[in-house]
């Protein structure tokens, strides 16, 4: 199985995977539309959290839609703008960063690793990766 992303209109995105130590299939939702406190959150899970994949599956891949065999709260950061940071220390010319990759930097990581080294070897960046310079949040 590979690995997917499903866009559901008005349902939201979902994610799955095999898992490579039993079978069977690790499925997320990307984007509850909750802001917490990673250390005041609840590590339970609940039915209120386990519902919207259960319908995605039973909608969508009915053939998933089995005997759940483990669940986890799963926590990641987003950028007001759901783009990554990667940019210079304004304050440490000689600290470079990258942040934010809510989930999904791993697909990005031949990319982000040279415009890091990049900032680090020559001082900048392409300019199409100005995007992602910390700077655009200082407006929000």
């Amino acid at each position: 199985m590979p690995i997917w992303i499903w866009q559901d209109v008005g349902f939201g995105d979902f994610f799955g995977t095999p898992h490579v130590e039993w079978p069977g299939v690790k499925l997320g939702k990307h984007h509850s539309g909750e802001a917490v406190d990673p250390d005041e959150i609840d590590r339970q899970v609940s039915e209120r959290d386990e519902r919207p994949l259960r319908e995605f599956l039973e909608r969508r891949v009915p053939d998933l839609a089995g005997a759940l065999a483990e669940s986890k709260v799963c926590l990641y950061t987003n950028t007001p703008d759901e783009d990554f940071i990667v940019d210079r220390h304004p304050r440490w010319s000689n600290v470079v960063y990258a942040a934010g990759f809510s989930g999904h930097g791993f697909k990005f990581a031949g990319v982000i690793g040279e415009i890091l080294a990049d900032l680090v070897t020559t001082g900048r960046a392409t300019p199409a990766a100005d995007f992602l310079r910390a700077a655009r949040l200082s407006d929000r």
